[in-house]
């Protein structure tokens, strides 16, 4: 008859102390069902005590060694986690550190420096009336003052105006007897120009006018033998804005298509048309020469570039609807299916949109490197939600950790290569910044 039963139940309750009479009454059983489950369940507790009993010492010493080996482990691995935690909170919040660090030059500052250097000016004027003694005073005054200021904070123009000072004609005519003089004044010179390098790479970091960047770098190449890869930084600063005002503009024209893209009242016809008058217009403007595209591959070249900014512009042009999406892009030509899957699956990952990822992949035969890719994002997009989810038990930790260790050796994956979040400033935050997954790669 007990078969008729939940005995597991039964006995459950019976561990609990759960009364057997107020058993059968909560559970609609007659009582002498109840007492049959006591007698087992007394039965098998009476076996278990037997066992415990009969276990050596030694046995029991060992397995309380094996107990604290698991408690340490899980505590160096809660540690571990809040650790990273820690990290990644903190790289959330970095901001660009050369705009936080800007120093501000006091008025009295301001003062102090325009002051001696105008003392430097009038000691420059009257070296060419003094004699061999004055002039070798006028060099020690000069060096004075410089060090005077050599603590303050001095604007890129002061650097510049005492740079000449020093470097002046009337100075080079001089004879400098004392070769401490001589070293001193090359210290100076080597310093001067060394803070000046450091301001120029200041001033360019922190604008972005074409113009100021251009003469900021005819300066560098003054003092390109304190820093060789000033002027090369410049250039490409200048050269990136550039291809960034032109894909602006081409941009503005192409943004209909990019804001229709996932619609299914895409006007292909219209599409067209941008794209034909866009290579028309690109084609008369641009210089010819033997390297000159035809207006077919300056078409082709800007349906490239509508899948490029879909993947490099994605939180601007996110794709909710994949499959329209996919739809819409086929219809505009040149490109593979494999592309389009491409661009698409690039654009949701970025967006984190990693069910819809993981939907569209089903549908699509796609590449090993595209397959990685996915794998990468879930992978992130797991760390993240972990990292951000509330309390977790010590066992949650160490096996998230774990499985982190496995997954990175099992897909074969750089924690460098691993992006996770970004900072204020813009710059990916990198698994590695918060993790060392040595373990992985000696697995």
């Amino acid at each position: 008859m007990i078969e008729k039963y939940d005995v597991k139940t039964i006995i459950e309750l019976l561990e609990k102390d759960f009364e057997p009479a107020l058993i059968a009454f909560e559970l609609k059983i007659p009582i002498e069902y109840v007492n049959q489950c006591q007698d087992i369940y007394k039965k098998r507790k009476a076996e278990m005590e037997s066992k415990s009993k009969k276990i050596p010492k030694d046995i029991l010493d060992i397995l309380d060694k094996e107990k604290s080996k698991i408690k340490n482990i899980l505590v160096k691995s809660e540690n571990k986690f809040e650790s990273m935690k820690r990290r990644y909170r903190q790289l959330l919040k970095i901001s660009n550190p050369k705009i936080i660090d800007k120093e501000v030059e006091t008025p009295q500052d301001k003062e102090k420096i325009n002051n001696t250097i105008d003392k430097m000016n009038v000691i420059l004027s009257d070296i060419p009336l003094s004699d061999k003694a004055e002039k070798q005073k006028c060099i020690e005054k000069i060096l004075y003052l410089v060090q005077k200021i050599d603590d303050l904070d001095l604007s890129l123009e002061q650097l510049e105006e005492i740079y000449l000072n020093i470097n002046s004609d009337e100075i080079k005519a001089i004879k400098i007897v004392s070769k401490y003089m001589r070293d001193l004044l090359e210290k100076e010179r080597q310093k001067i120009s060394t803070k000046i390098t450091l301001s120029i790479d200041k001033a360019y970091s922190e604008t972005e006018d074409i113009e100021t960047l251009e003469n900021l770098r005819q300066k560098s190449r003054i003092y390109k033998k304190y820093n060789t890869n000033l002027e090369y930084n410049i250039i490409n600063k200048i050269q990136r804005l550039l291809l960034n005002n032109y894909e602006n503009q081409q941009l503005e024209i192409l943004k209909p298509i990019l804001d229709n893209i996932n619609s299914p009242n895409f006007d292909i016809d219209k599409a067209k048309q941008i794209i034909s008058n866009l290579a028309k217009e690109n084609i008369t403007t641009r210089t010819k020469n033997k390297f000159s595209l035809t207006e077919d591959e300056e078409r082709d070249r800007i349906i490239k570039d509508i899948y490029r900014i879909l993947k490099s512009k994605a939180d601007k042009y996110p794709i909710t609807n994949p499959y329209q999406s996919i739809n819409n892009l086929e219809k505009l030509g040149s490109e593979e299916t494999g592309t389009i899957i491409d661009t698409v699956i690039h654009n949701l990952i970025s967006n984190n949109q990693i069910e819809l990822v993981k939907e569209v992949s089903k549908k699509y035969n796609l590449t090993s490197n595209l397959r990685k890719e996915i794998t990468k994002a879930e992978l992130s997009s797991n760390i993240v939600a972990t990292l951000k989810s509330g309390k977790l038990s010590q066992e949650d930790k160490y096996l998230f950790l774990k499985n982190l260790d496995e997954i990175l050796f099992k897909e074969n994956i750089d924690s460098k290569n691993l992006i996770i979040g970004k900072k204020q400033d813009g710059n990916p935050i990198k698994l590695s910044d918060i993790y060392d997954d040595k373990k992985a790669r000696n697995h």
